[in-house]
């Protein structure tokens, strides 16, 4: 049996998360800078150090083996620290592609393509692609802060 990083409700809220973001973008107008593309990377940095500094605090301490032992609700073939490393390894990979369709995005721009006959405007690719990367950063780190805060909550009482 193969093991995915999250489960299978968790992708659903995800897909259902950068559907709604993407869905979002195709209404809103508004044409994506360097600036913004800068304070995006920005944004994904500091929300993945946080992510990094949580990680290495939590994976030192003792509390590790105590998560060893609790198995998760919702997939009985994985236990607690399982769980919150797949979370680390989600939040972590999807922080590094969000990064790189940044300097996609800005490298290529993708604003419009002009033909003999019309002008196809293709910014909501761009628009679409930041909400995406936006909302689906935010639900990554939300799950990973959710689970820690259920596993120290759960060990206080």
């Amino acid at each position: 049996m193969t093991q995915t990083l999250l489960c299978r409700r968790d992708r659903k809220y995800f897909y259902t998360t950068c559907f709604g973001a993407i869905c979002l973008g195709l209404v809103c107008n508004f044409t994506p800078t360097t600036n913004l593309y800068s304070n995006l990377i920005t944004f994904i940095s500091i929300l993945t150090g946080f992510q990094i500094t949580s990680f290495a605090m939590l994976f030192s301490s003792s509390m590790v083996k105590g998560l060893y032992k609790i198995k998760d609700n919702e997939n009985p073939y994985i236990t607690l620290k399982h769980r919150l490393k797949n979370y680390y390894k989600f939040a972590f990979n999807l922080a590094l592609l969000s990064i790189v369709i940044i300097f996609i995005l800005e490298i290529f721009k993708p604003n419009r393509i002009t033909t003999p006959l019309t002008v196809i405007d293709l910014s909501w690719i761009s628009r679409s692609a930041v909400f995406a990367i936006i909302a689906s950063n935010i639900f990554a780190n939300y799950k990973t802060m959710n689970m820690l805060y259920k596993i120290f909550i759960q060990n206080n009482d």
